[in-house]
C-alpha cells in the first residue's frame, strides 16, 4: 500500500509537471501566434503605405506624360498654321497643361517624401531592436531645430489652410549639447501627425520653454520642454493609453482614414528616453492633442557657442570621413568638372546624368564597376571626381574603388574624389564604403542640391 501510494504521488507529480509544461508551451505558442499576427499586420501596413505613394507617382507620371503629349501635338498642329495662330495655340495649350503638370510634380515630391519617412522608420526600428541606435552629442540650438523642422511643412500647411504658431521662450533660445538629428526626427514625426489629424482651418502650435528643475540649480545644465499641440480630431482616454505601443494606432479607423505604420510614436518615445528624456500625450476627443517631450541638456559655454555657430545660409551637410560634417560654403565659382558616373540602374543613371549636365559639367558613364575601371585606365588623369553606385553586377562599387586606388598608386596619380551612392543608409554600409577608399557617401534617395554641394565642395 505504501509503495502504491508513493507511485500514485509520483504519477500525480509527473502529470502536474506535464500539465505545467503543456501550459507553458501553449502560452509560448499563443505569444508566438500573437507576435506573428502583429508582424503580418505590420507588413500589410507597410506594403499598403508604400503602395499608396507609388500609386501617386504612377498616376501623376501619366498626368505629366499626357500634358507633354498635348503640348507636342499643339506644336505639330501649329506648324501648319500662320504665325499668329501658332502663338495662340501654344499659349492656350500651355495655360491648360502647365498648372496640372506643376501640381503633378508637387504631388510626386510629396509621395517620395512619404516613402522616405516609411523607410527611415523601418530602419530606425531595426536599430532600436538590435540596440544599435547611436547618438552624437554636438552643439545645437533647439529653437533653430524647431524652426527648421517646421519649415519642411510650410507648403503642406498652406495647401490645407492650417495655421502654424511657434512660441519660443527667449531663455530657451540657447546652444546646448545633444543630437540635433534625433531631436529633429522626433519633431518631424510629431508635427506630421499634428497636421495629418487636423482639419482645414485648424491650428498647430509648437512651443519651447525652460522647465523649472527641482533636481538641481546647476547653471551648466538646462531642462527644455517642447510641446506640439493641434486642434484636430483628438482621442478617447483608452485610445491615448496605447498610442506609444509598437505597430499600434489609436483605433482601426485611424489606419483606414489616415494611413500610417503605427511606428512613429513608438520610435519617438524610444529615442527621447534613450536621450534621457520623457514624452507624454494629452488629448480630448474632437478638441485636439498635445504631445510634450522634455530633455535635460548641457549648456554650451558662450565662447564655445560663438565658435560653433555658423550662419545657416553658409552651411551644408554631407557625409565625409565617417561622420556627418558641416562644410562652410565658399563663394560659388562656375567650374566645369569632368565626372565619371558609375550606375547600373538606367533610370538612376539618367537622373544623375541630367543633374550633372544641367550644371554644365562633362561626364562619362559606366554601367558597372568593370566598365568604371576600364574608363579610368583610359581617362584616369582627366577625371575630377566620380559618383559610384555600390551594388552593381560584374564588379561592385567597393571593388571598383579598390582597383582605382591601386591604379592611382601604380601610375603616381593624385587620388580622384569618389562619392559612394547607395540605397543602404546604415552606418556599417557607410563605414564599409569609406574603408574601401571612398571619400564621401550619400544615401539614396538624394536630391540634386546634395550632388551640386558635393561637386562645389570638391572643385573649390
Amino acid at each position: 500500500m505504501a509503495i502504491s501510494l508513493y507511485n500514485a504521488r509520483q504519477i500525480k507529480g509527473t502529470i502536474k509537471a506535464a500539465e505545467r509544461k503543456v501550459g507553458e508551451q501553449r502560452r509560448r505558442a499563443n505569444e508566438a501566434e500573437t507576435y506573428q499576427k502583429k508582424q503580418e499586420e505590420f507588413i500589410d501596413r507597410i506594403c499598403h503605405e508604400i503602395r499608396n505613394p507609388i500609386q501617386g507617382v504612377f498616376g501623376n507620371c501619366d498626368v505629366l506624360k499626357d500634358g507633354l503629349h498635348n503640348i507636342e501635338r499643339s506644336l505639330v498642329n501649329a506648324r501648319s498654321s500662320g504665325s499668329n495662330q501658332v502663338i495662340k495655340s501654344i499659349n492656350s495649350t500651355l495655360q491648360q497643361n502647365f498648372p496640372v503638370m506643376r501640381e503633378a510634380i508637387t504631388t510626386i515630391f510629396s509621395c517620395v517624401k512619404h516613402q522616405k519617412v516609411i523607410t527611415d522608420d523601418v530602419l530606425t526600428l531595426s536599430k532600436l531592436e538590435a540596440g544599435q541606435v547611436k547618438f552624437t552629442a554636438a552643439p545645437f540650438n533647439m529653437a533653430d531645430t524647431i524652426r527648421m523642422s517646421s519649415k519642411m511643412f510650410e507648403s503642406e500647411m498652406i495647401n490645407r489652410s492650417l495655421r502654424l504658431d511657434i512660441d519660443i521662450d527667449k531663455q530657451a533660445d540657447i546652444m546646448v549639447m545633444g543630437d540635433a538629428g534625433r531631436v529633429s526626427q522626433v519633431l518631424i514625426n510629431l508635427i506630421s501627425n499634428a497636421i495629418k489629424f487636423t482639419q482645414s482651418h485648424g491650428k498647430v502650435t509648437i512651443s519651447l520653454h525652460v522647465m523649472d528643475d527641482p533636481i538641481t540649480k546647476d547653471t551648466d545644465n538646462v531642462s527644455l520642454k517642447v510641446t506640439v499641440a493641434d486642434t484636430g480630431v483628438g482621442m478617447e482616454p483608452h485610445e491615448l493609453e496605447r498610442i506609444f505601443n509598437r505597430f499600434v494606432q489609436a483605433n482601426h479607423r485611424t489606419y483606414s482614414e489616415y494611413g500610417g505604420s503605427g511606428l512613429g510614436l513608438f520610435i519617438s518615445k524610444n529615442l527621447i528616453e534613450l536621450m534621457g528624456g520623457s514624452i507624454t500625450a494629452d488629448s480630448v476627443k474632437n478638441k485636439g492633442t498635445c504631445f510634450c517631450f522634455a530633455l535635460r541638456c548641457e549648456k554650451v559655454p558662450i565662447n564655445a557657442e560663438l565658435a560653433a555657430v555658423v550662419p545657416v545660409k553658409e552651411k551644408k551637410s554631407v557625409f565625409i570621413n565617417d561622420h556627418k560634417t558641416t562644410v562652410v560654403s565658399i563663394p560659388i565659382r562656375k567650374i566645369s568638372a569632368y565626372i565619371l558616373i558609375v550606375e547600373d540602374n538606367l533610370i538612376n543613371q539618367k537622373v544623375l546624368v541630367n543633374i550633372v549636365k544641367n550644371e554644365g559639367h562633362t561626364y562619362k558613364v559606366a554601367n558597372d564597376g568593370l566598365e568604371a575601371v576600364e574608363l579610368f585606365k583610359q581617362f584616369g588623369d582627366k577625371f575630377d571626381l566620380c559618383f559610384m553606385d555600390l551594388e552593381m553586377p560584374n564588379m561592385n562599387g567597393h571593388d571598383a574603388c579598390k582597383n582605382i586606388r591601386q591604379m592611382e598608386i601604380a601610375r603616381n596619380l593624385s587620388p580622384m574624389p569618389i562619392v559612394g551612392l547607395s540605397g543602404n543608409a546604415r552606418e556599417e554600409h557607410m563605414h564599409r564604403a569609406l574603408e574601401s577608399g571612398m571619400d564621401f557617401y550619400i544615401p539614396k534617395p538624394y536630391q540634386k542640391k546634395e550632388i551640386y554641394d558635393i561637386i562645389e565642395t570638391i572643385m573649390n
